[in-house]
């Protein structure tokens, strides 16, 4: 069980950190920049509840479908699980569009800081759909017993793509915060490419049942 524990865990830890390393990071560029930060991660990790829940909901489904051996129910559920994050993404995407001009003020009164979180809020819109979708084939491999793919995969593409490319869009660019963001997106969205090809032509569901009926024997 330690076999899927600890990189499951180390799955989620490599994101939750890399959150938190872009408020850490942003610090070094100002107040304004470190209020318009704490804003719009508090936003996404609002909007991350939603599509984490449905990943859940699904990756546990689909381990126990895994499990009892029911590979074509697998797979299908599998694409639910995929299109229903991917609607999720686009829903909080939408929801925070159009709720542009009553969000900044939510956080702060300051005009400063409540222009750049607005000038923010696309990119943060638009972050929501590959974190979603991301965060639903994160639970696939857990289902179907690969974590130790997506730590590798969430590690590897967070620390060594996305946090330094928004460190030098931020400051040898000086694209602030702006810059961060879009390391952030870039690194996410090449996750969700690499999870994506692995499911669509190199998954092994039949394996994958097996090995769950050895770990249970």
């Amino acid at each position: 069980m330690l076999n899927l524990a600890i990189p499951s865990w180390l799955m989620i830890e490599a994101e939750v950190l890399a959150w938190e390393f872009m408020t850490l990071i942003s610090s070094q560029l100002g107040p304004t920049e470190l209020a318009a930060q704490a804003a719009l991660s508090t936003l996404s990790d609002f909007a991350f509840q939603v599509s984490f829940s449905i990943a859940i909901a699904g990756g546990t489904h689909i381990a126990y479908l895994v499990g009892s051996g029911l590979i074509n129910r697998a797979t299908r559920a599998a694409q639910v699980l995929v299109f229903a994050s991917l609607g999720a993404g686009l829903a909080n995407m939408l929801v925070v569009l159009a709720l542009r001009g009553v969000i900044p003020g939510l956080f702060s009164d300051i005009g400063e800081v409540w222009h750049l979180i607005y000038f923010l809020l696309p990119l943060g819109a638009v972050v929501q759909i590959p974190d979603a979708v991301a965060t639903s084939l994160n639970s696939l491999l857990r289902a179907v017993g690969r974590p130790d793919l997506g730590s590798y995969v969430q590690l590897s593409i967070y620390y060594l793509v996305g946090l330094p490319l928004g460190i030098v869009f931020a400051f040898w660019l000086n694209w602030s915060i702006f810059g961060l963001w879009c390391g952030i997106l870039i690194g996410q969205s090449i996750i969700v490419a690499i999870e994506g090809f692995y499911f669509w032509k190199m998954a092994d569901w039949a394996k994958a049942s097996r090995e769950a009926v050895e770990r249970m024997e």
